[in-house]
């Protein structure tokens, strides 16, 4: 009789007949769980895994620690690490944050309290008259008003023409952002910012100063001192202009580049 190692650690045999040879193979018997070196790994934890690995006895080694994690859950919103009170971060399919991009749930889109400012990095889409407001509040700059704040987005975006008695127009694009025209507004435009005109504001981002090579800036800037070893330092261009807006009020707003709107 002979015997040979089959399958998982198993036993199969043959038998030498009268005719001095060999029958076939028996059937693999008194096999375990797994093939030795078999390794096998399941997902774990944030996007990470974990693996176990099949021993010279044909069973399984305990599993190892979850590795290779990422810092959040696919699909959840990330608070936290933001510029603003109120932006968050989306967690993707590799569990890892993307760009402040999404609202922090724990922020209201709509502010139902008078004269609510808005966080830094977004700007007053809408002040609504607001019932549950007192009669002739006058708290933060908007009397009688809710304010509905929006992020800003890239180098400009269009915002309501929301002024008022305090500061007339001078913050209706939030920090960052200067009002750098005065644009007619679409129909949907106005019924979403309550507007009774049509007009609607083009915010742009506030350009940072640059440094650049020779004695003269490209149009649109301005130099700032005197060049220094063929260095110029340049910033943007600041015109002020005024505007009538149709409600009433004035205001002085900031365009950019040369020239007047």
């Amino acid at each position: 009789m002979e015997t040979q190692a089959c399958g998982r650690c198993g036993i199969q045999t043959r038998v030498c007949q009268a005719s001095c040879e060999f029958a076939a193979w028996s059937g693999c018997s008194g096999e375990n769980v797994c093939m030795a070196g078999q390794v096998e790994s399941t997902p774990c934890g944030m996007c990470g895994s974990q693996s176990r690995t099949c021993n010279a006895s044909c069973t399984w080694d305990p599993v190892s620690m979850c590795s290779g994690e990422g810092s959040c859950t696919s699909g959840e919103t990330v608070t936290g690490g933001c510029a603003g009170p109120c932006q968050a971060r989306r967690c993707n399919s590799a569990c890892m944050p993307q760009a402040c991009s999404e609202t922090n749930p724990s922020c209201s889109a709509h502010a139902a309290a008078c004269g609510v400012p808005c966080p830094v990095g977004y700007h007053v889409t809408r002040a609504a008259c607001d019932t549950s407001c007192p009669q002739g509040c006058t708290t933060g700059s908007f009397v009688n008003r809710a304010t509905e704040c929006s992020p800003d987005a890239g180098a400009s975006f269009r915002a309501c023409v929301i002024c008022n008695s305090t500061d007339g127009c001078a913050n209706a694009c939030g920090p960052g952002y200067y009002v750098a025209q005065i644009v007619s507004a679409s129909a949907a435009e106005r019924s979403a910012c309550g507007l009774t005109d049509a007009s609607m504001f083009v915010c742009r981002k506030t350009t940072t100063s640059f440094s650049q090579c020779g004695t003269t800036c490209p149009s649109g800037y301005t130099r700032i001192g005197s060049p220094t070893r063929s260095a110029t330092t340049c910033s943007a261009a600041v015109i002020e202009a005024n505007f009538n807006i149709p409600n009433g009020y004035a205001m002085l707003a900031r365009c950019d580049g040369p020239g007047s709107l």
